[in-house]
């Protein structure tokens, strides 16, 4: 059996107060409310975005890591490598020789 950890916080007497009473409300414990969310933490390995959405900023890195995760999600998975680098490849063609020609392969750079 894991033995137990325990873990101490500060926060204004107002905030553990009130919070207090939304988790008696609901029927939960202060411990089961953070056990819950450090479960969710290790399983998922990020805060619940429901947490994350007052954020007041969020840093270049993490921005574009969101960015990539929000492309990688969004990929079809039913193609091979070689049509995902056409497919680039065509993109980058459109984005920075947009008078090149598809059968030229961009002869005009």
């Amino acid at each position: 059996m894991e033995q137990n950890a325990t873990l101490n916080t500060r926060m204004p007497a107002t905030l553990k107060r009130h919070g207090c009473e939304v988790l008696e409300h609901e029927g939960i414990g202060v411990s089961e409310a953070i056990r819950r969310l450090f479960e969710y933490l290790e399983r998922f390995q990020k805060m619940p975005d429901e947490l994350m959405a007052d954020a007041k900023e969020v840093s270049p890195l993490e921005g574009r890591r969101a960015a990539l995760r929000g492309l990688v999600a969004s990929a079809p998975l039913d193609c091979s490598a070689e049509e995902a680098i056409a497919d680039y490849r065509q993109h980058l063609t459109d984005k920075y020789c947009p008078n090149s020609s598809p059968s030229d392969g961009g002869a005009d750079r």
